[in-house]
């Protein structure tokens, strides 16, 4: 499947729901460890999905992520320390509000290729998209 074959639900909150649902969803098959000091993604990316969380609050995690990544990456440039690359992770998860919406493909190529970087087989993540964005997954889809 070709990332820019994905329909998505024409609706940007079911359409940005539908993306979070499926990267949360690999993110705690893969097991992936966050810094325990900032909001969890995962949980904070399904509350927003969920619709039990405000944009707001989902913009204030998001922006604790971005202080924290500056942090360690004052540069903005650094792929190979994994602790910046679980940040720009994190980000994925926390980075997909109403605005982004009509950008969720780009979106989600970012987040593939940042668990390509992370040493992630993608195999596995591919054939779950694959199934995941098939366009009769979801009745929201037109």
């Amino acid at each position: 499947m070709n990332i820019g074959s994905i329909c998505w639900p024409s609706d940007a909150r079911a359409a940005t729901a539908h993306y979070l649902r499926f990267i949360v969803d690999l993110v705690v098959k893969l097991k992936v460890n966050f810094p325990e000091e900032l909001p969890d993604p995962v949980a904070t990316a399904d509350s927003y999905a969920a619709g039990r969380m405000s944009e707001a609050e989902y913009r204030t995690s998001a922006d604790r992520w971005w202080a924290y990544l500056d942090s360690i990456d004052p540069s903005g440039c650094e792929m190979g320390d994994v602790s910046a690359l679980r940040a720009r992770l994190g980000l994925c998860l926390l980075s997909a509000n109403l605005e982004e919406a009509s950008r969720l493909g780009e979106h989600l190529s970012w987040f593939l290729e940042l668990l390509g970087l992370l040493g992630v087989d993608l195999d596995g993540p591919f054939k779950k998209m694959e199934s995941y964005f098939a366009a009769d997954h979801d009745p929201e889809v037109k």
